[in-house]
């Protein structure tokens, strides 16, 4: 397996110099791979979807708002909505827009960012006013067709950046992720948008993105394949799996649960939980989406002892914990 080429030095360059023309790097993930199997534990998934009191929704997209504990869930469709940890419904809006992926930025709690797949482009949307406040054109740099251009979303983090991290967008057409940078700190009003790299794909048809903060990887989805994969943000694939589901088009984690949402087309699908999924090392021991003494006191109490879910507690765990600590 390769090791990517696209490196911290070079991502913060581009962040200090934005004036200077911005060559593509290209980030490379060996088109070798080998799947793994699903983790059988979690296996079946239990459908959630009559949990959810909504008519004509295709679930294109889902994301797991830790700050909020809330869920937001989209339907390409046009629909929007934001539900309890149980899938009880809080808000609904109508919006007019293609809508394939949604990501929440963790400083930015009263926003939402989705992803409209025609044309290319993320949109900013304000959960008080219930509007779209800015749209960011991406066309410049993925055009995929009408029906196979930005099908996935996902923001990563990075505290050394003004903008407090980069959205990662994945154009279904190649399959490649391409990152950009977006002035929604240092600015209210900006639109401009500023390309810093692009993940070449193992393979098309994407059609999910998702960051894992406490696991630090991002969590990737080709429907075609039925493949799952995670790389870190600098484009180092760390594993791939083979998903037992089918028309697999939004993925969140939220501690050991994982939510995938299944897009059947004329206003069907589902959104299925696996449980428990731990594909790398796990610190957010009760789900609830944080780090923090909650999870130390279940580490405590099953010091030195194998779990079903988390293997043998011990000092490794501690160092994984204590290096996710408060996010």
């Amino acid at each position: 397996m390769h090791r990517a080429i696209f490196t911290r030095e070079k991502f913060e360059l581009l962040s200090i110099l934005p004036q200077l023309v911005i060559v593509i790097l290209t980030i490379i993930i060996s088109t070798s791979y080998s799947q793994q199997k699903f983790p059988q534990e979690a296996e079946p998934g239990r459908t959630i979807t009559e949990d959810l009191d909504l008519d004509n929704m295709e679930f294109s997209g889902i994301v797991w708002q830790r700050d909020l504990q809330h869920f937001f869930i989209v339907s390409d469709g046009g629909i929007l909505v934001s539900a309890t940890p149980d899938f009880e419904i809080i808000s609904e809006w109508e919006i007019d827009a293609d809508l394939e992926g949604v990501t929440v930025v963790p400083d930015r709690p009263e926003y939402v960012y989705l992803a409209n797949e025609d044309p290319d482009s993320i949109l900013e949307f304000h959960l008080k006013t219930e509007r779209i406040t800015r749209r960011f054109d991406l066309t410049s740099w993925m055009d995929g067709p009408s029906n196979a251009g930005l099908e996935a979303l996902t923001f990563v983090p990075d505290e050394n950046t003004p903008e407090t991290g980069f959205f990662y967008a994945g154009l279904q057409d190649n399959g490649e992720i391409y990152i950009f940078e977006l002035p929604i700190i240092t600015s209210s009003s900006s639109t401009s948008v500023n390309h810093v790299g692009t993940i070449e794909s193992i393979t098309d048809d994407i059609s999910a993105l998702n960051y894992c903060h406490s696991q630090q990887q991002i969590y990737v989805i080709y429907e075609n394949e039925n493949l799952l994969a995670s790389i870190l943000p600098d484009g180092t694939a760390t594993g791939t799996w083979e998903l037992p589901g089918s028309d697999q088009e939004g993925i969140t984690v939220k501690g050991t649960e994982l939510y995938i949402t299944e897009d059947y087309g004329r206003s069907e699908g589902n959104i299925i939980l696996y449980q428990p999924v731990i594909l790398h090392p796990q610190p957010d021991m009760n789900c609830d989406g944080f780090v923090n003494l909650s999870d130390i006191t279940i580490m405590s109490s099953n010091w030195l002892t194998n779990t079903e879910e988390f293997g043998n507690i011990d000092m490794a765990d501690l160092g994984i914990l204590s290096t996710n600590w408060l996010k």
